[in-house]
């Protein structure tokens, strides 16, 4: 539309001023203009839009000269029109004194990502990016008087910000509003009370550079003297509205922050497959220095205090299946796993009955020991101490070590300072990277998605040894799944006679 009567921000600016009154979205178009705003799309619609659909829309014909329609027309009813801030005469380092809702900088930049749907956001992203050259804005400041030494919060007028997201709407033709509801105040902050600190004018900006050299001043004495006068009542309230300006961005900051965990947790766990197969030798020539890996798995009681009732120990020689083929999930190599079942005698005729079916009388790969539990630590490190003569290389497996490493630690164990142990296996983070992602799995349901037969679970013995074999096994077919995605193959798990005799 052509500049006519007014100039195009006062055009704008009364529009929104009419939409405000009827309650309703206006749309212009030229008098001889037949072309309709593109349909919002439907699919993965964000709220902008379903408000834009469902609410009736009033579309003004106009020639290309500026029209501004009476209110009058559309009601008999009398509106309040507010009018436009201005900060002209302010200057720096003067408090606002109007009472007039601020917004949050942060929030206004974290608008994108919080507000907007997958549909719009690609459109409207560049606006954002650019929203410092393209928009003019006033901005205040405004310190934490019980945080001095705190940088202050940085704010704009709120009705800058609608009117910024009224130019954005103009040029796409879509409804980006500050949202309603509890968020609202996220956009809307108040500081009425003239008994307390008010914001602070900074400055006039109209490009990213001035921003960048404008210095934040430090925090006004007379702010500090006002909170500190200011009644219970009235510091309450503007505490409340400091800390809205803190919590501006706090949902879409731990968003943002759990999916970069979730992240840096894939990157580790693939990395973990990447050393297991290495130390396997499945995806290079392992090196003189295979590792031997210690699998181990403890039981405890479940009545308080949780006294240790099992160490199971299963202990494979990397250097001894060099040269031997794999076969399905690793279970040529099964037969070179030594098995170690430690029962403490004083808790040996304890069975866990309430939470799991405990079997410390059912160890499946050889005899039971019952060491007394002021000797436990003694046996364990008696089963490990060849290796660490050897001076080889051990690597700790456990499924979800993390509760094993607590019970190690209650018998007095510190295995991450054991001599010669240089990393950890999870077999838990593995089945996640074979699968893909999705949740953590137990042990059993690990088991059973690789086709694996178990029995007698929960005797610290056997989980020791199912866990190497699922660390063997997850390792190997992980490799066959690469070598099928690099030929373009699909990956399906197989079974073989001699898996199947493995389990006799």
């Amino acid at each position: 539309m052509q500049r006519g009567i007014l100039e195009e921000d006062d055009f704008a600016r009364q529009l929104d001023m009419l939409q405000q009154l009827l309650g309703k979205k206006v749309s212009l178009r030229e008098a001889n203009s037949h072309e309709e705003a593109p349909a919002p799309s439907r699919d993965n619609e964000a709220w902008e839009n379903r408000q834009a659909r469902d609410s009736p829309t009033f579309t003004i014909s106009c020639p290309s000269a500026s029209i501004i329609p009476d209110p009058k027309l559309f009601g008999e009813q009398e509106a309040k029109v507010s009018v436009a801030a201005n900060f002209s005469s302010l200057g720096a380092g003067e408090p606002a004194g109007g009472d007039f809702p601020f917004c949050p900088w942060k929030a206004i930049q974290a608008y994108p990502n919080m507000f907007i749907g997958k549909t719009n956001k690609p459109l409207a992203r560049p606006f954002f990016n650019t929203i410092l050259e393209d928009h003019e804005w006033d901005f205040f400041y405004l310190h934490d008087p019980q945080k001095p030494n705190e940088p202050p919060h940085l704010l704009v007028p709120t009705e800058q910000f609608e009117d910024f997201l009224c130019s954005v709407n103009n040029e796409l033709g879509i409804a980006l509003t500050i949202p309603p509801g509890i968020n609202r105040k996220k956009f809307c902050i108040l500081f009425s009370d003239q008994s307390v600190p008010q914001p602070r004018y900074l400055m006039h900006s109209a490009d990213e550079n001035s921003l960048r050299r404008s210095i934040l001043p430090k925090i006004s004495k007379v702010d500090v003297q006002k909170f500190d006068e200011a009644t219970k009542a009235q510091r309450d309230v503007f505490i409340q509205s400091v800390s809205r300006l803190a919590r501006s961005t706090e949902s879409t900051d731990k968003k943002e922050k759990a999916q970069e965990r979730a992240r840096l947790k894939d990157v580790d766990r693939k990395k973990m497959m990447e050393r297991t197969q290495s130390f396997l030798g499945l995806t290079e020539p392992a090196s003189s220095a295979a590792p031997v890996f210690i699998g181990m798995d403890l039981e405890a009681l479940e009545l308080a205090p949780h006294c240790v009732s099992e160490v199971g120990i299963a202990i494979l020689d990397a250097d001894k299946v060099q040269g031997v083929s794999p076969g399905t999930c690793g279970s040529n190599w099964w037969p070179f796993i030594k098995a170690h079942h430690l029962r403490t005698q004083e808790y040996s005729g304890s069975i866990n009955r309430r939470f799991v079916q405990g079997c410390p009388d059912a160890f499946n790969f050889g005899e039971s020991t019952f060491p007394p539990k002021h000797e436990l630590v003694k046996n364990i490190r008696a089963i490990v101490e060849p290796y660490v003569r050897q001076q080889r290389n051990l690597i700790f497996v456990a499924h979800d070590p993390r509760q094993d490493l607590k019970f190690l630690s209650y018998i007095g164990l510190d295995i991450e300072r054991l001599p010669g142990i240089s990393g950890e296996i999870d077999t838990q983070a593995l089945h996640q990277v074979w699968c893909d992602g999705g949740p953590p799995r137990s042990l059993s349901s690990v088991l059973s998605d690789l086709g694996m037969r178990s029995e007698n679970l929960h005797n610290a013995g056997n989980d020791a040894v199912y866990t190497v074999r699922a660390m063997t096994a997850l390792a190997v077919e992980q490799s066959r799944k690469d070598d099928a995605a690099r030929r373009g193959e699909a990956y399906r798990l197989e079974y073989t006679a001699e898996f199947e005799s493995s389990w006799e």
